[in-house]
């Protein structure tokens, strides 16, 4: 798994593009919980 940061660019050009700010717990219920199940491994580059 490769993690891309686009950053903010989506929002300079799509007005309808939103996106919600994450809880600690959505993240670690809806993405670290599901990646540590599957052993996932993320690379940063």
């Amino acid at each position: 798994m490769i993690m891309d940061d686009p950053g903010t660019a989506q929002n300079a050009w799509l007005e309808h593009w939103h996106y919600p700010a994450l809880t600690e717990t959505i993240i670690e219920q809806y993405l670290i919980k599901p990646l540590k199940e599957h052993n996932a491994i993320l690379n940063p580059h």
